[in-house]
């Protein structure tokens, strides 16, 4: 009996040798130092200029600049002084409110180009007469081919409407700007709007273009108007200068070695040689929005089989002519259709120009 006592009373003082050499092992451990408690406060100057663990005057303090967001490409390049300066002298008080919706439109903002002066100095005169529309031989949307007469005279825009002439249009009535203007404005610096100021005016719908066309007291043209003027002297013309594509003489996708280094140009830059001297860019550059509506043309032998779902969309297209830099040769001819929807601004390759009818 007292052996078996003896035994378990070793073993108990065996557990708690062991369970003390443990716990002597655990704190015998290397502990990790601890960080240093910081002596001078945030924002203090260099060592000596502040008593440690005190905070130092708004004199002793070293004034940091406020923090500035870097600036993105359109920012960096852009001219919102200039504009907003036109805009502070139309709109002196409450500017910023206006700059968040549409400016209001007042009426007595006109062009500084009067109607009669823009007819003798940027309009081309077309007279009234018959020709042939479309071309039998392409089997689409421009076939077939059939005799229109237009029978007034009608005045042309040399060229395209430009971001110039549309940028007054913008700060003169408070329209929209195109999305590419940053902010509401050309995205670009004073020099960079030099470049751009005679480029056609792009990303602008088909409403866009009209709202502009009647502050000028114009039209845009109907896509037979159009043909006429693009067609020239020869009604048989595939191009403003004949039958063969030439592309010193347009700006086409053709009309680069690299498609990729494709891009708008100067509106005047390229003289295009049909009846009208002054008429440019009837091929190529932007492509052009027209009054009238993509319906398929008059088929009386019924011959043609082309069919497109967008003659019957819900929301009417408006037919586009004379394609653009982004265009092939064969969508940049006289009698070419494209079409796009009226409300469309999200195309960098659609501009216009403006007619006035003399009826």
């Amino acid at each position: 009996m007292h052996a078996i006592r003896y035994s378990a009373f070793s073993s108990l003082v065996a557990l708690v040798v062991v369970l003390a050499i443990g716990l002597g092992a655990c704190s015998s451990t290397t502990k990790k130092p601890t960080k240093k408690a910081r002596t001078s406060p945030r924002g203090s100057q260099k060592p000596g200029t502040v008593k440690p663990g005190s905070f130092p005057s708004l004199e002793e303090a070293k004034v940091r600049a406020p923090w500035v967001k870097p600036m993105n490409y359109y920012e960096k390049v852009s001219i919102r002084p200039v504009f907003n300066k036109a805009l502070q002298e139309r709109w002196p008080d409450g500017l910023e409110k206006e700059m968040d919706g549409e400016l209001p439109l007042d009426p007595g903002e006109e062009p500084d180009v009067t109607l009669e002066e823009s007819k003798e100095k940027e309009m081309v005169l077309i007279r009234a007469g018959s020709f042939p529309v479309g071309w039998d031989r392409t089997g689409a949307a421009d076939a077939p081919q059939h005799q229109v007469s237009v029978d007034y005279d009608f005045y042309i825009d040399k060229t395209e409407v430009t971001n110039g002439h549309y940028y007054e249009f913008c700060v003169k009535t408070g329209h929209k700007r195109p999305t590419h203007w940053k902010f509401g404005d050309p995205a670009f610096n004073e020099e960079g709007w030099k470049k751009i100021e005679n480029l056609p005016v792009v990303y602008v719908s088909y409403n866009d273009a009209l709202a502009y066309a009647e502050w000028r007291g114009k039209d845009i043209p109907t896509e037979e108007e159009w043909e006429k003027a693009a067609r020239g002297a020869k009604a048989g013309n595939k191009f403003p200068w004949g039958l063969i594509f030439d592309r010193t003489k347009c700006n086409t996708l053709h009309s680069w070695d690299n498609a990729e280094s494709a891009h708008l140009v100067e509106v005047a830059r390229q003289k295009q040689n049909n009846a009208f001297d002054e008429l440019y860019d009837m091929c190529g550059n932007a492509s052009e929005w027209t009054k009238s509506q993509y319906q398929p043309y008059p088929d009386p032998t019924g011959t043609s089989k082309y069919h497109d779902d967008a003659f019957f969309a819900d929301e009417k297209h408006k037919v586009v002519r004379g394609g653009s830099f982004r265009t092939k040769s064969r969508g940049a001819t006289t009698h070419y259709r494209l079409h796009e929807k009226p409300s469309t601004a999200e195309r960098g390759d659609i501009g216009f120009r403006c007619v006035y009818r003399a009826k």
